[in-house]
């Protein structure tokens, strides 16, 4: 008896000790090649809890809001893990992308915070290395200051706020918008813009390949706050709120607003 009763305080001791699934944390973003375009079926980003994989997730499309990737990190309460690749809030992972098998320098960092049961995260990232920290890759600097004319000498100075081709928008909002901060013909603009009926505008832009981008809009300038417009594909489609992901070729929305007081804008994701 004396025995059987010792296995049983073992038994409930180890079990109160182990771990218990939780909501799973949800981690998605956006990661882009050195040059600022979003892979698409080129690579996969893992998750890493020491040596243990705990995600991952094979680039192949665009997803919704322009993301490009998105992984459930399945949650332990504590103690003994539940299952190997359960991981604990608090807990540091280590984040890599691979391209053709290779794991690629990560820009601005390769380390994730687990975050509480059930929450989700944003974790935007760009392979490539930034030896300035200036938030631009080394390596899209570089092609700037090769196509510059022996205007830039190094990658110190390409400046995020600079607008080198003179196109108004700065060398930071080109690299968003993956068009070349070189070229003043290059650039993330409006070429159509009209009213199609009462409650109907046109607008016409060229995109870049794999780039999302949405319409956004405010009733004051400066100060006033930016919010999201809806819009059809077809001039009688109906509208809603989504992402147009660019194929390199001009695009046709039309947003729905009676509106003639509105400053609207394109921007990318």
């Amino acid at each position: 008896m004396k025995k059987q009763i010792l296995w049983m305080w073992m038994f409930v001791a180890a079990t109160a000790m182990a771990g218990t699934p939780q909501p799973a944390e949800v981690v998605y973003g956006r990661v882009r090649d050195p040059f600022g375009f979003p892979y698409v079926d080129t690579g996969r980003i893992r998750f890493f809890n020491g040596a243990v994989e705990c995600a991952q997730y094979e680039f192949g499309s665009i997803l919704a809001n322009g993301m490009n990737y998105r992984v459930a990190l399945d949650l332990d309460s504590g103690g003994a893990p539940y299952t190997p690749h359960a991981v604990q809030s608090g807990q540091t992972l280590t984040v890599t992308v691979e391209v053709g098998g290779v794991a690629q320098p990560l820009i601005p960092t390769n380390r994730l915070t687990v975050g509480a049961p059930g929450s989700s995260v944003r974790l935007d990232l760009c392979t490539g290395t930034d030896a300035d920290g200036d938030g631009l890759p080394d390596e899209w600097e570089l092609l700037l200051c090769e196509q510059s004319g022996g205007k830039l000498s190094g990658i110190a100075d390409v400046k995020p706020q600079d607008d080198f081709d003179g196109d108004g928008l700065s060398n930071q909002d080109e690299f968003n918008a993956g068009t070349f901060a070189f070229m003043a013909t290059d650039l993330l603009q409006v070429k159509d813009f009209e009213r199609v009926s009462a409650n109907r505008i046109k607008l016409r832009f060229l995109t870049s390949q794999n780039v999302s981008y949405r319409v956004i809009a405010t009733e004051l300038l400066p100060v006033g706050s930016w919010i999201p417009l809806r819009f059809a594909l077809g001039v009688n489609d109906p509208v809603a709120y989504r992402d147009l992901v660019g194929d390199g070729n001009y695009q046709t929305i039309y947003i729905e607003t009676a509106s003639d007081a509105l400053f609207i804008r394109l921007a990318t994701q």
